[in-house]
C-alpha cells in the first residue's frame, strides 16, 4: 500500500473557561504541540496545516484537542483532509504553484 501522505488543515476553538474573549494563549499551547511534533506545518490566522501520513495527522489533531481541553471545558474543531498517496512536500509546493500562476496571469482591471 502507498504511504497515505496527508495535508490536514484544522482549527480548534476553546469554548469557556478563560474568563475573557482572547483564546490566543490556549491556542498557542496547541500550536506549541504541533511545532514539537517535528512535522512540516504552517500556522495562519484561521488554522494550521500539517503534512504527514494519515494516522499521524489524525493523532496530532486529537493531541491538540486534548491539550485545549486542559484549559477549556468545551472545544469545537474544524478539520479538512487532503490524502494523496506518495506525494510529499505539498505544503510549500501547493503555495509555490499558485504563486507562479499569479505571476504568469495577465494583469486585470
Amino acid at each position: 500500500m502507498n504511504e497515505e501522505n496527508t495535508l490536514v488543515e484544522f482549527s480548534i476553538i476553546p469554548i469557556g473557561g478563560t474568563g475573557n474573549d482572547s483564546i490566543s494563549s490556549t491556542v498557542a499551547r496547541a500550536v506549541k504541540r504541533i511545532k514539537a511534533s517535528g512535522l512540516p506545518n504552517e500556522t495562519h490566522a484561521m488554522g494550521t496545516v500539517v503534512e504527514a501520513d494519515l494516522d499521524r495527522c489524525l493523532e496530532l489533531v486529537k493531541e491538540c484537542i486534548r491539550e485545549t481541553l486542559r484549559e477549556a471545558p468545551r472545544v469545537t474543531a474544524s478539520v479538512r483532509l487532503d490524502v494523496r498517496p506518495d506525494h510529499a512536500g505539498r505544503i510549500q509546493a501547493s503555495v509555490k504553484s499558485v504563486e507562479e500562476k499569479i505571476r504568469q496571469a495577465p494583469a486585470s482591471d
